[in-house]
């Protein structure tokens, strides 16, 4: 006899499908195609086999179809029946290691190609046609703090995870919460996706199992709550009300569908009274209402990177940081550059829309969590850098377009300095000037062996026509030579010869159709083929020249000119040979006997000064791709054997100093003893830049890594002791304590991952590319007073079966070379003083002018604007003068958020997306030359949500979405 409260199991049968690993793609693709092979059978042939999920990623699916075209309408059909899950993913991304716009976009992928998928005929999809609304973020490394903000936009309101919920939360059922206050239903997994890997298949033994789970996990499964300790029998009849269903996930990495599934459930249902299991899916779990009970006092406010319940595998952050660098420039390129240069200036979506989303496709490939986080076999780091080196081409070759077509319109002849960020910027630029005298306000570069001029030559030599149309036909492109350019072909003639003249330069200038030209010339030396040809080739004298450009309007341009420097930056030596470099904001002192630097403002009556900035640190690293763990017997080095500093360039437009540092770093780790042996040297490079107008130290190191299992990292000294950081994340800026919470499968970790800037104890540190920094050198008070960002990790293990951080695995033990970062390496990074300490002054300013908009009562984006201005350039195109544009203007004015996105929609409508990163509401205004925009605001589906005109009110920490009519 059955009992009418019996626990109830839901069953999720699933695979967790990592596209590569610890094996390259291409090996999981086979094992891919032979597990959906037998899935798709299965599902057909067993109705009681009621659902798969297909791990929430829709590139499996592509991935499969690959190879089995065929196939497509079998998925298609089990998808409309809601037995086969998929979305709303496009790949599981590591939400901590690639942009805010790449998670965006990964979500948006995996829903267009779903609704694809379901409703190939684009008629209007109806709730057959949406694909899994869940959240599904099972194996992520944490979880990003605007997450439920994200899912909302997406017209998702349940999530599931397992990594990074804390102890706080008491039960599996929580409300997860964004800073702008929105709000997803979240499960989370206890012992993750695979607690229900391998069930038996006979009765007793499934039962026996469910037994020792519930009563392992009764304190936080069972609603109500209670104790299962006499018995599971005992629990039911001391509670007749129905109990909250317990979640099983039936499936692991690369698992096969358990073919005896649905015959087990049918034997369990009608032989025992205790269990009642089923198979069903996550929307249908999380839609029951008993799932939702007695949540509300559950809440959770911010990221989730708690090692409480799960590990977190922090070290991902800091392995193999030149792919970490590469992924940072890509999406710099595209999101920042390639995407506002096309939407503003290649009306045509059809030259640029199909490449942008070819870009975007490798970019979000890139984005899933083994491929990305580099815990992965050398074969599958280097697809990883060709995918980005794909996407690189393509927004290259798109920006390179862009300026062709705005330097065409342009109403002037000579230079245009273009800025595709929404703020009104200044920076330097580096220019081919047509002269062999300095100009003023300008810093001459290095332009031949022998100086920065380009001396004017003439070349002439006489032809036939014969000779020159042969001449002319092998000439295909204008690059004369591999830096030499044919800018301009000029025919003139006397009653003897004509005479044509070609204007080489060694830089690419206006829009010379070389075909046309050609064509041309020939055609008018047969009017008169008796008449001799000569042939001029012409060089001017030029020059290369770094200038400073003030106040190019966001999104649009300015035209060069030159103009005196206000702000010189001066380079002096004293006599203990230290090298000190200032502007009118501070001065930047190189010692000569350890290579670290002071940083102090200048021009100011309270002055500030910290010493030690830019410490070398090197200690060994015994741990592996998750993890950096010390060995037993460290040796830390910190100290040069040499230091030499070399003046590169004294100013007045940029001054940079080469220190060179020799160090003796040990050469590896001995396994038998775990220590530090041997010893290798090794010479770091670090070339310290200060420009004119700024406050930032710009600092470029450089090495040849000659030494295994260790940690190398780049110490700032703290203005002031604290005991948390800010650190930049996806759309918003979060507050860290020193130490994340650890639990039994993770020790307590002091490392954090970081996006753009870090800001503590008085200073901020600017990154591209390197995401792991860690307060460290704690006082007696238990507050930090050194920031130690981690330039890279050289370890040889995939994973270790064991680490003092973590005892269990984190994946096979497989020996690797590539991640030993052998060879020559780079590391771009910076640091200022934060603007907190300028309270009392209105002095400090960002070269373009940063709190310009705060003096005026508006919007102040101060640190982005000082990140953006390290590592986003202005872009300069040589123009004809042939068009209508004037000298200076922008195409659209944005201010009130930081803008993350500006692109064209697939209907060619122009996309704006910005956000708010402050605990103030603020008010985002768009205009353009005709007035203010209107348009919609809309979700990340495109679905209208309001009007606007011209202004949006946006709440602390909001995201919002438009598209512009007007424009």
């Amino acid at each position: 006899m059955q009992t009418t409260n019996r626990i109830k199991i839901a069953i999720v049968p699933h695979t967790h499908w990592d596209r590569e690993w610890y094996e390259p793609f291409q090996l999981f693709q086979i094992r891919l195609v032979e597990m959906v092979d037998s899935l798709l059978d299965l599902l057909e042939n067993d109705q009681q086999y009621s659902f798969f999920l297909l791990d929430g990623q829709l590139a499996m699916i592509d991935d499969y179809l690959e190879i089995r075209p065929q196939n497509e309408d079998r998925i298609r059909n089990l998808a409309l029946e809601k037995r086969l899950g998929i979305g709303p993913w496009y790949t599981l991304a590591d939400e901590f290691l690639v942009s805010g716009e790449a998670l965006i976009r990964n979500l948006q992928m995996g829903l267009e190609r779903a609704t694809q998928l379901l409703n190939p005929s684009g008629n209007q999809p109806d709730y057959q046609h949406i694909p899994m609304h869940i959240g599904y973020l099972p194996d992520c490394f944490g979880h990003i703090a605007q997450m439920p903000q994200l899912l909302v936009s997406a017209g998702i309101d349940k999530a599931v995870v397992w990594r990074g919920v804390p102890s706080s939360i008491k039960s599996t059922s929580f409300l997860w919460e964004s800073p702008d206050g929105s709000k997803v239903y979240t499960e989370y997994l206890p012992n993750g996706y695979s607690n229900g890997k391998d069930l038996p298949n006979d009765t007793d033994t499934f039962c026996k199992w469910l037994d020792e789970y519930i009563k392992q996990l009764s304190e936080t499964l069972l609603n109500p709550k209670s104790s299962v300790v006499g018995g599971v029998s005992a629990f039911i009849t001391s509670n007749p009300t129905p109990i909250t269903p317990i979640l099983i996930m039936n499936g692991d990495d690369h698992a096969f569908p358990q073919v005896h599934l649905s015959k087990l459930i049918s034997q369990v249902n009608t032989s025992q009274n205790h269990y009642e299991p089923y198979i069903t899916s996550l929307e249908d779990y999380l839609g029951k209402k008993e799932t939702l009970q007695n949540i509300k006092e559950q809440i959770h406010t911010g990221e989730l990177r708690s090692a409480a319940r799960a590990n977190m595998l922090s070290g991902v952050a800091s392995n193999r940081s030149d792919i970490k660098q590469i992924s940072a420039d890509v999406e710099k390129t595209l999101e920042r550059i390639a995407e506002p240069l096309c939407a503003l200036y290649i009306p045509d979506i059809s030259q640029t829309q199909p490449f942008l989303k070819k870009a975007w496709r490798e970019v979000v490939l890139n984005s899933a969590h083994d491929s990305i986080c580099t815990c992965s076999v050398e074969e599958v780091a280097n697809d990883v850098i060709s995918r980005f080196t794909h996407a690189k081409q393509i927004a290259t070759s798109l920006i390179d377009k862009a300026l062709d077509k705005l330097g065409g319109n342009m109403n002037q002849q000579g230079t245009v300095v273009i800025n595709s960020s929404w703020r009104t910027r200044s920076g330097v630029v580096e220019l081919i000037l047509d002269t062999d005298t300095l100009p003023p306000g300008t810093q001459a570069l290095g332009i031949t062996s022998t100086g920065p001029t380009l001396s004017a030559e003439v070349a002439e030599f006489n032809v036939d026509i014969n000779t020159l149309q042969n001449i002319m036909g092998q000439l295909k492109k204008r690059n004369f030579t591999q830096d030499a350019w044919i800018n301009r072909i000029i025919l003139t003639q006397n009653p003897d010869q004509y005479i044509i003249t070609v204007q080489i330069e060694p830089v690419l200038r206006g829009n010379l159709d070389l075909e046309k030209v050609k064509e041309k010339v020939l055609n008018d030396l047969k009017k008169s083929p008796e008449k001799q040809i000569k042939v001029l080739l012409k060089r001017s004298a030029v020059m290369k020249v770094l200038a400073l450009v003030n106040d190019v309007p966001g999104f649009g341009w300015k035209m060069f000119h030159h103009q005196e420097l206000t702000d010189v930056v001066k380079t002096e030596v004293s006599e203990d040979k230290n090298v000190r470099l200032c502007n009118n904001h501070i001065s930047v002192e190189i010692s000569s006997t350890d290579g670290t630097f002071t940083l102090s403002n200048t021009g100011d009556t309270s002055a500030i000064s910290v010493k030690g900035m830019g410490r070398i640190q090197n200690s060994g690293d015994v741990g592996d791709t998750y993890h950096s763990v010390p060995p037993l017997h460290d040796t830390v080095v910190e100290t040069p054997i040499d230091v030499k500093l070399v003046i590169e360039e004294a100013g007045p437009v940029r001054g940079v100093v080469c220190v060179y540092r020799t160090y003796d770093w040990p050469q590896y780790i001995d396994d038998s003893t775990n220590t530090r042996v041997a010893t290798t040297r090794v010479e770091v490079q670090s070339r310290i830049s200060l420009i004119s107008g700024e406050q930032v130290v710009r600092i470029k190191t450089g090495l040849t890594n000659t030494s295994k299992d260790h940690k190398t990292r780049v110490v700032f000294p703290l203005l002031s002791p604290t005991d948390h950081s800010l650190s930049e994340s996806a759309f918003t800026i979060l507050k860290r304590p020193i130490t994340a919470e650890g639990g039994p499968s993770e020790a307590p970790s002091a490392v954090f991952p970081t996006r753009w800037f870090i800001k503590a104890g008085g200073l901020v540190i600017l990154t591209q590319g390197l995401l792991e920094y860690e307060l460290v050198n704690l006082d007696y008070d238990g507050n930090a007073q050194e920031l130690a960002l981690t330039l890279f990790r050289a370890t040889g293990m995939l994973s270790r079966i064991s680490t003092p951080l973590r005892p269990l695995p984190a994946g096979p033990p497989i020996k690797m070379e590539h991640t030993q970062m052998l060879g020559h390496h780079e590391f771009e990074y910076g640091v200022c003083f934060d603007e907190d300490i300028y309270k009392h002054t209105d002095r400090i300013t960002t070269n373009n002018k940063a709190r310009e908009a705060k003096n005026r009562g508006g919007y102040n984006p101060y640190p982005y604007a000082i990140a953006e201005d390290t590592f986003l350039p202005l872009l300069t195109k040589e123009t004809t003068g042939d068009g209508t544009l004037p000298e200076q203007g922008r195409s659209l004015k944005v201010d009130g958020a930081i803008v993350s996105a500006l692109r064209r929609t697939d209907n060619g409508l122009l996309e704006l997306r910005a956000f708010n990163p402050t605990a103030k509401q603020t008010e985002l205004t768009v205009e353009n030359a005709n007035g203010y925009c209107h348009g919609w605001k809309v979700d990340l589906q495109s679905n209208k949500l309001e009007s606007f005109e011209g202004h949006v009110k946006m709440k602390p920490w909001s995201i919002v979405t438009l598209h512009l009519e007007q424009l």
